[in-house]
């Protein structure tokens, strides 16, 4: 693949198969990878997944996501499903883009979950 992904945008990924709880199927995901990396068609790359659907239990660490370019519905990003994947995993067609505020948002919430501010500011 000639890698043309860039940094926050949104790809549809194949996340099958899935294992447990892990969400699966085809979905849309937002690259989370730094661009330097993208541009040099490292593999594997760090995402996050979008769902339709958000549940309480969670609610803390969702960022919604408005329906925007060919993303038609309002979506959220899923900071606790987040993980590597291969390249060969996603559609190079650009389906959006998420906006800065975002981007520092889901990476907050990622922050919460494992906790890389509070290690290096002890």
């Amino acid at each position: 693949m000639s890698n043309s992904l860039k940094t926050s945008g949104i790809y549809l990924a194949n996340l099958n198969p899935n294992k447990g709880s892990e969400i699966g199927k085809k979905r849309p995901v937002i690259i989370l990878t730094h661009q330097l990396f993208l541009d040099s068609n490292l593999s594997p790359i760090f995402i996050c997944p979008l769902s339709t659907q958000s549940y309480d239990k969670h609610d803390v660490l969702h960022v919604k996501i408005t329906h925007r370019d060919y993303l038609e519905q309002d979506s959220f990003a899923l900071p606790e499903q987040c993980r590597s994947i291969a390249l060969s995993r996603i559609e190079s067609i650009l389906i959006s883009t998420i906006t800065l505020d975002e981007r520092k948002l889901i990476l907050q919430k990622l922050d919460l979950l494992i906790g890389i501010t509070e290690t290096f500011n002890d």
